[in-house]
């Protein structure tokens, strides 16, 4: 029965409005500053599977893995956006990473709460929330925030489960896995997390037993895996439910770095900031000093594994997201350390108020500029398209897997590190016999996504140590041909379009092709290597581009730019060299056959 007066309890007590508060603050954090930007992988995808007409077509069109579990709330959300005649599919696309990575912090504040108490539930979330990372993801096209959304909630009706033992808890918490998993199966990363608050929560002699009771727990993800498979199969991806189910959990498993500890401890630094990151460390050991042993246990299964593991894999512009989890259980430590110490007296408290004001400037200097910075500049993906209109268009154009899903060029194409080399050889010599023009966009040459966490590296661009089908064939074609730069951006992304030619052009004529097509405010940068014991030009080397008039150390596009402890070491291995302090470099991994490079850049970058 209704039970008005415990409803009215309920709208009195803190239980409901700090959460409520909560929630309704982020939501409006994230909803005044969504943009619709296409800034990441499968962007594009994401906007045209929306309008599809049929809910069926949305969740399983554009390359597998279809990621469902997203689209199927785009898809949902075009559909009531298109009863008030909103056209905006971009923006309408973002609107449930806004609502999901808002209801992630509304789920982990309660979450953390049952563990702890409410000082550091709250802490955390807030620290959560305002995290780089995990707030540019929620004013994103990606599938992140749903994934991430549905984790959370089902750990925390695991928990209940293991608290109250009601049956409903663990069927809903595994739908929610389920549901996670629909959207991204990297979430399989960060299963361990319900390994954590099952050791927290159950006596080592009921471990069998309890075990035995969670077996239901399994229907939810099963449920939507099966749901997967069907759309793999039913749209010919996989001829196989076996192969669709090799596919879904083994598809990129050797799209990964070597084994080591470093990606994973980088990554840590990056989305938490070093700063914060060390307090992190500072609670885990404070909680062995408590004697916090579960507590610890907790925080140390669920964070590291996950995290080393997830880091080796590559994501495009957001190179840690796959790390991104590792941030809940690390604001939980810094949250303990920073409260679970009772202040005995006036100074212990304002140092104990000092610390949590530092950590959270800390995070708000980091995100506040770089959230500026992707609400209002123009994406790579973008910009590149609208290049490609500028060149002649019965030509060959050669992009990136990257790039692919906004590519405009009207001629042929060919899709650098996904179509066999000796095609893409064969178009460009059929080029060359009709006297086709041949372009590449510099997607296909380096990473161009230099935003955000400015890592601007990608294994499967120049590298010639990673695995033999990552080797790129823009590594034969810097040995082939001069590479003329006949588009380029006077945005910051510093995009180009390159177009080859075999012809023995003059230095200077190349030059001056390149100066004419300058636009106003750049300036061109080049040279040309020649090796000194052959004196022969020299195909492939990194040539360092440095801005001298740079007013950070490292650049305002890196996500860590403001991280003071980053930017502390610069100061102290800079310092004593004043021509080095204050350039950044931008890496210009070729030249061409004939050693000569160019590469047009904004003025007060060159």
């Amino acid at each position: 029965m209704f039970n008005k007066k415990l409803l009215q309890k309920l709208f009195k007590t803190p239980n409901f409005y700090i959460p409520a508060i909560l929630f309704i603050v982020v939501l409006a954090s994230r909803l005044f500053l969504l943009n619709g930007s296409i800034d990441f992988f499968d962007s594009t995808q994401y906007i045209w599977r929306s309008e599809l007409p049929t809910l069926k077509e949305a969740l399983s069109t554009g390359h597998a893995p279809f990621h469902p579990g997203y689209i199927f709330f785009t898809w949902i959300t075009f559909q009531i956006f298109k009863l008030f005649g909103s056209s905006n599919i971009a923006l309408v696309a973002a609107v449930p990473s806004a609502i999901f990575g808002s209801l992630t912090i509304l789920f982990f504040y309660l979450l953390v709460k049952k563990i702890f108490d409410g000082k550091i539930a709250l802490l955390s979330a807030v620290l959560v929330a305002i995290t780089p990372f995990f707030w540019i993801s929620n004013l994103a096209i990606i599938v992140d925030p749903t994934m991430i959304c549905f984790y959370i909630l089902s750990l925390y009706l695991f928990y209940l489960w293991l608290d109250k033992q009601n049956y409903w808890y663990l069927i809903i918490s595994g739908f929610a896995l389920g549901l996670s998993m629909w959207a991204h199966t990297q979430i399989a990363f960060w299963c361990l997390g319900f390994v954590a608050l099952f050791i927290y929560k159950v006596k080592f002699k009921d471990w069998f037993s309890m075990i035995i009771k969670s077996i239901p727990f399994v229907i939810g993800p099963f449920f939507f895996i099966g749901i997967y498979l069907y759309l793999l199969v039913s749209a010919s991806h996989n001829p196989t439910y076996v192969s669709a189910l090799k596919y879904l959990f083994g598809g990129n498993a050797g799209d990964h770095m070597l084994y080591s500890l470093l990606p994973g401890s980088r990554n840590y630094a990056i989305i938490m900031t070093t700063l914060v990151a060390g307090f992190s460390v500072l609670g885990v050991i404070k909680m062995i000093i408590d004697k916090k042993y579960k507590e610890f246990w907790l925080i140390v299964i669920w964070l590291f594994p996950g995290l080393f593991l997830s880091a080796l894999y590559l994501y495009a512009n957001l190179y840690g997201r796959s790390s991104m989890i590792a941030i809940f259980p690390g604001m939980i430590a810094v949250s303990y350390f920073l409260l679970s110490w009772k202040a005995k007296n006036i100074f212990t408290k304002i140092i104990q108020i000092g610390l949590i004001t530092l950590v959270i400037c800390q995070l708000l200097v980091v995100s506040l500029p770089i959230i500026k910075l992707y609400v209002t500049q123009p994406s790579a993906l973008e910009e590149s398209a609208i290049l490609q209109k500028n060149i002649k268009q019965e030509g060959l154009y050669l992009t990136s897997n990257q790039a692919k899903t906004i590519y405009c060029y009207i001629g042929n194409s060919d899709v650098i590190w996904e179509m066999p080399k000796e095609k893409i050889k064969r178009d460009i010599n059929n080029a060359l016999d009709n006297n086709k023009p041949i372009y590449i966009g510099q997607d296909a040459i380096m990473f161009p996504y230099f935003k955000y966490d400015g890592n601007n590296w990608e294994i499967k661009s120049t590298n010639l140590e990673g695995p033999l089908e990552h080797q790129s064939i823009a590594n034969y074609l810097f040995s082939q041909f001069n590479f003329n730069l006949v588009e380029s951006s006077n945005l910051k992304n510093k995009i180009g379009i390159y177009e080859l030619n075999t012809e023995d052009i003059s230095l200077t004529n190349r030059l001056k092709n390149s100066i004419d097509d300058l636009h106003k405010n750049q300036s061109i940068v080049l040279g040309r290597l020649i090796d000194e014991n052959l004196f022969l030009p020299v195909a492939r080397n990194q040539i360092d581009i440095y801005s001298k008039k740079s007013k950070y150390i490292v650049s305002p596009e890196r996500i860590n730019y403001q991280d003071w402890i980053f930017n502390i070491y610069n100061y102290l291995v800079y310092k004593n060299d004043p021509v080095l302090k204050y350039k950044e470099p931008l890496l210009f991994n070729y030249s061409d056959k004939s050693g000569y490079f160019a590469m047009n850049l904004p003025e007060d970058q060159t």
